[in-house]
């Protein structure tokens, strides 16, 4: 290597702390935030790869590269390379993060990983779920994955899949959330999901539909993210960095809200509603959120709550369009107060 150089940086929006090895990152979501990287100058460019407080590389962040760079069909399963053993620091993996093919990596793309293993689902899903790694003991990834396929059509979880698709991993526990989403950005070359392990279908799929809005072109309008994003599909952090506060709050609490609005008519009643109805002046949040639900859906009141359709596609497109303004999450100051966890 020509040289080495260690650089600390912040992954999102507007810089935040660094946790050093001997302090512990502010909540459980933040490790992603908390990456130290490692830079090396190399006869195919400048390689950054993270490691984190341990001084390993994660895992998740090893899908992440090997879906930005790799030969996925090549690679995934087929054997005939040597399989390294982990756990690997930045200098243990350097010609991997150049060339995946060089190796295997046990517990990601060798034969017996599971991260990319969708035989727990139709023929059909399997063929547009392939290239999503999920991070998770087993049972929990099939989980996800199954929450995936009833939520969203086939077009729409292929829409999340391309370039690169993104990366889904759980933690123990979420502190604050359940779950966070990355988008794609500075420093996030493919978008990276965690998920508190064993929420319900209502934080994975809030999730899912971030990334949704973020990467489907044909949506407009309230469909789309209100997030500036570049001719890349990348979060424009030059036109962030240009606005002001009150703007930043404002396109925050719109991605938000009509994420909560979109996962509610995609998901059946939800034994814990979002807490950004906990912003919903005047009225119980688990009633508001139960309301949401009928007006969302064009479902009169007097249907019982677990008789309400679940929507998907082109039909939760359009009742987001239609129905939006008059919902219960739309009136929701969620900055104005502490909301309950997710």
């Amino acid at each position: 290597m020509l040289g080495l150089k260690e650089k600390l940086r912040g992954i999102r929006k507007g810089k935040r702390k660094i946790a050093s090895r001997d302090e512990k990152p502010e909540d459980p979501l933040s490790d992603y935030d908390s990456m130290r990287y490692m830079v090396y100058d190399t006869d195919y460019g400048e390689v950054s790869i993270p490691y984190d407080r341990e001084g390993h590389v994660p895992m998740w962040a090893l899908a992440q590269r090997f879906q930005q760079v790799g030969a996925f069909d090549a690679d995934v399963g087929h054997g005939g390379v040597p399989v390294r053993y982990g756990p690997f620091t930045p200098d243990d993996i350097v010609d991997w993060w150049i060339d995946p093919s060089v190796c295997d990596i046990a517990g990601l793309d060798d034969e017996d990983s599971s991260i990319y293993d969708v035989s727990s689902l139709p023929k059909e899903q399997q063929m547009v779920q392939r290239r999503i790694a999920v991070i998770a003991p087993k049972e929990e990834a099939d989980r996800i994955r199954q929450v995936l396929a009833s939520s969203f059509t086939l077009s729409e979880i292929e829409k999340m899949s391309r370039h690169g698709s993104f990366v889904i991993h759980t933690i123990p526990d979420g502190g604050e959330a359940t779950g966070c989403y990355w988008r794609k950005q500075d420093g996030v070359e493919i978008p990276v999901i965690a998920l508190e392990s064993g929420c319900t279908a209502d934080g994975v799929v809030h999730e899912m539909v971030h990334h949704l809005r973020a990467v489907d072109d044909s949506r407009e309008g309230i469909l789309r993210t209100p997030y500036p994003m570049d001719e890349e599909g990348r979060l424009d952090e030059e036109y962030i960095r240009c606005l002001s506060p009150e703007e930043l709050d404002s396109i925050l609490e719109m991605e938000e809200k009509l994420t909560v609005a979109e996962t509610d008519v995609r998901t059946k009643l939800d034994p814990s509603q979002s807490g950004y109805y906990d912003g919903v002046r005047g009225k119980n949040p688990r009633d508001a959120y139960r309301e949401d639900r009928h007006i969302l859906t064009d479902t009169p009141p007097e249907i019982p709550d677990q008789a309400i359709p679940r929507l998907r596609g082109k039909q939760a497109r359009q009742a987001i369009v239609r129905n939006y303004a008059y919902s219960n999450i739309a009136e929701s100051q969620i900055l104005s107060r502490n909301v309950r966890k997710r």
